[in-house]
């Protein structure tokens, strides 16, 4: 059978959160961010990606939806934002009880650390060829940082896979693999994953942590996700 085209797992690396910019809101939001990830009974979590307007938050917030992306230093990608308009969202999306997630393609801390400092967000998708080093620095931030980290996946070819155990080590919280296209475009594809090939990717990561280990479906429903014994 097939996944949907972004799907991730837990590492061991998440830590309880601890209040980052003094607001009691934006500590309490990224709290229950984190404790959904992590709690075992909680079951599939929800990402809808993708979000530029006001408007969708709305809607979002009143469905059963975990997480929202919000895109800044996406080039030329259709639902990128300018800085201020991220953080805008970001904090509406806090304030609707939504865990704000920064996608990015950047590979500059700094420009990392200027967009976290200013809204209540502790999720960073990486979502491009970023390296290990670029994790190590993104941790060095703020203790509250999680870092989901995208593994790119074509047909039966991971990127980097020679590279996990580094990500691992440089303090990636989420692996969350995503199907490249034919043609070399990443994210949002809309094609499926092998779940043989994943799984066997992901199963001495998933089993040694007693299930702990949880689904996140970027984009699209759960349904056919259950058949899969490593990701459940």
């Amino acid at each position: 059978m097939g996944l949907c085209s972004d799907v991730a797992i837990r590492t061991s690396h998440a830590v309880d959160p601890e209040q980052r910019d003094g607001s009691p809101a934006a500590s309490s939001h990224a709290g229950a961010a984190a404790e959904r990830l992590s709690d075992v009974s909680m079951g599939v979590r929800l990402k809808v990606c993708g979000i530029t307007q006001p408007a969708e938050l709305d809607v979002l917030s009143a469905q059963s939806v975990d997480f929202v992306g919000l895109w800044y230093g996406v080039p030329g990608g259709p639902a990128d934002l300018a800085l201020a308009d991220w953080q805008r969202l970001a904090t509406e999306a806090a304030a609707q009880q939504l865990a704000a997630v920064l996608v990015t393609f950047v590979k500059d801390p700094e420009v990392l650390r200027e967009a976290l400092d200013s809204a209540p967000v502790c999720w960073v998708q990486l979502h491009g060829y970023q390296t290990p080093g670029l994790v190590r620095a993104i941790k060095r931030i703020s203790p509250d940082i999680r870092v989901i980290k995208v593994l790119h996946v074509r047909g039966h070819d991971c990127v980097e896979e020679p590279l996990i155990g580094s990500y691992e080590k440089a303090g990636v919280d989420v692996f969350l693999f995503d199907a490249v296209s034919g043609d070399g475009r990443v994210g949002s594809t809309g094609e499926s994953l092998d779940s043989g090939y994943v799984s066997s990717l992901a199963p001495a990561r998933v089993e040694a942590r007693s299930n702990a280990s949880r689904m996140l479906v970027d984009d699209v429903a759960s349904r056919g996700m259950g058949d899969s014994p490593h990701f459940r």
